[in-house]
């Protein structure tokens, strides 16, 4: 194994240009400064040194072929010089393990037709340009710089949705709070795009790398929910537990079902709906979804919603003794509860 890294090593380092016997990488050296392969020189990016680098890095299983950026230049390559190179990854020489479904919190995916840009699906969904990066950013490679257009056939998942505006030339942070009607006491662009820096002073050249396109409202919109807003304690706020946990268990309602192996020490629960995704299970409960799929193994991570069954019931507020040895407690507890229910010994609740 170790003698192949040292041959494609050996191969990518000293290549030589035919026609004038040249190492391929002192060439390469020389080329222009720019930005990305997107904006190279047509002979330099169509030249012998440049594709035939690409070509091996394809080719062999020791190279360090990049799966997520290195498709986007092999594409961009072919169609620029009339070359058929594969963007297909080299096979790995040890077996890989499937890689987990990466979570859409939306449960919405955009899969991209030829012309499309992050500016084009942004306004499409109403999404943030970066928004549109981060949430895709573990399984590929989205180019979002300076408007270039994404290669086509390209699947991946929208994040949540929100009030969008496009950055225009010499905008300022301040200017866009009062355009957009950003209010409220400590609210302000950022507090949407946390990606943009606290001075504002990288706003244009931010939004040229990744999208002009930003939030003005929160992402998955405003929550009109009153039931769980903070208490009040002598006029101070006492914010509830951020954990997704509830302090003690309870009982689920009358005719409940439970999801196979979904935890007994529980004191929330909720009954799956038509149109139900984990996204929308999370939003409305409150729980993350790692708490949601942990409390609830009827459910993988990778593709939750999948494995939600209509009218069965899921713990979505686990008690703060889950993961204890009060878990067999109440697996106990519960049975007898259902026990008893059936033969009529409680009253019916709801």
């Amino acid at each position: 194994m170790d003698g192949g890294y040292m041959w494609e090593a050996w191969n990518e380092t000293c290549y030589i240009e035919p026609q004038s016997g040249r190492y391929c990488n002192e060439i390469i050296d020389g080329f222009t400064e720019v930005e990305d392969i997107y904006h190279m020189p047509h002979d330099e990016l169509c030249s012998y040194c440049y594709t035939k680098f690409y070509q091996m890095l394809q080719s062999s299983q020791y190279s360090a072929f990049d799966a997520t950026h290195d498709p986007y230049s092999i594409e961009h390559i072919n169609k620029n010089c009339k070359l058929s190179i594969s963007t297909e990854a080299p096979r790995p020489i040890i077996p890989q393990k499937a890689p987990e479904q990466p979570f859409c919190l939306s449960n919405v995916y955009h899969t991209t037709e030829e012309g499309d840009t992050c500016t084009s699906i942004s306004k499409t969904y109403n999404v943030s340009s970066y928004a549109l990066i981060e949430a895709n950013k573990e399984q590929i490679y989205i180019p979002c710089q300076n408007a270039n257009a994404i290669p086509a056939g390209r699947k991946f998942c929208i994040p949540l949705p929100c009030d969008i505006y496009e950055i225009q030339p010499d905008d300022l942070c301040i200017t866009i709070r009062y355009s957009q009607n950003i209010r409220g006491w400590g609210v302000s662009l950022r507090t949407y795009n946390a990606w943009i820096d606290p001075s504002c002073s990288t706003l244009e050249a931010v939004a040229q790398n990744t999208g002009a396109m930003v939030c003005v409202s929160p992402q998955g919109g405003r929550s009109t929910d009153v039931s769980r807003l903070p208490r009040t304690r002598g006029g101070n706020v006492v914010p509830y537990p951020a954990t997704g946990n509830t302090v003690d268990a309870k009982f689920p309602p009358q005719g409940t079902k439970l999801a196979q192996g979904t935890t007994r020490n529980c004191g929330r629960w909720h009954r799956v709906e038509e149109n139900d995704s984990c996204a929308i299970i999370c939003m409305k409960e409150k729980i993350d979804v790692a708490l949601l799929v942990a409390t609830n193994p009827s459910l993988e991570r990778g593709n939750c919603s999948a494995g939600l069954v209509v009218g069965t019931t899921l713990c979505v507020g686990p008690s703060g003794t889950w993961g204890s040895e009060m878990d067999d407690y109440y697996e106990n507890e519960l049975d007898d509860y259902f026990k008893d229910l059936e033969e009529g010994w409680l009253p019916v609740v709801s």
